[in-house]
Order: structure tokens, then sequence, then C-alpha cells
């Protein structure tokens, strides 16, 4: 289930990075592709919450964590680009690193076991 986890989040990740490359170059990035990067990125979370509730486990409740934080900040971007038409850089920057952080414990924690 970890390796079905981590291959969403790659994908997730790809997504990401794919926005943010369009985001800098000034291209428009669909809105669809978005909402697929977010609905994936809390599919994962759901994912491992159901992992986490099989397992006893410290380590995945603190990726659970920090991905969560990355999706709250997700939703605010997401939400001030349907609203306002504006995306503050920093604020996905700060998104982007919490969810590398996210991936980073998730690949600590898969070579644990």
């Amino acid at each position: 289930m970890l390796n079905i986890i981590t291959v969403i989040y790659v994908v997730v990740g790809l997504i990401g990075i794919f926005m943010f490359t369009s985001m800098l170059m000034k291209k428009k990035v669909s809105l669809i592709v978005g909402i697929v990067h977010g609905v994936l990125g809390l599919a994962g979370i759901a994912l491992l919450i159901i992992v986490s509730s099989y397992a006893a486990s410290e380590g995945l409740s603190e990726v659970i964590i920090i991905f969560f934080l990355a999706f709250l900040l997700g939703g605010g971007i997401f939400a001030a680009k349907v609203f306002s038409e504006k995306s503050n850089i920093w604020i996905n920057v700060i998104h982007a690193v919490i969810a590398l952080a996210g991936i980073y414990l998730l690949f600590q924690y898969r070579s644990l076991l």
C-alpha cells in the first residue's frame, strides 16, 4: 500500500512541477489540472490515514500532518486562483517546500520497513 501511495505522490509532484513551471513562464494552466493535483493529493492523505490506522507507527502521523499542511496551502492557492485570478509566488514556493518535506519523510518511512 505504501508503494501505491508513493506512486500517487510522485504523480502529484510531477503535476505540481508542471503547474509551477507554467506559472513561472506566465502560461495559463487549466483549473482541471489543479483539481486533479489536489484530488490526488487528498487521496494520498486518505490512504495514509488508512495505512496508519492498521499499522502502529509514529512516522506516518508526521507525514500526514505535513501533507495536510501542504493541502491547506494548496486549497488557499486554488481559491485565490478561482476568485481573484492571482497567485502569490511565495505561497506556491512554501507549498512546494512543505510538500517536498512530506515526500522526503514518506521515502524515509518506506526505507525503514
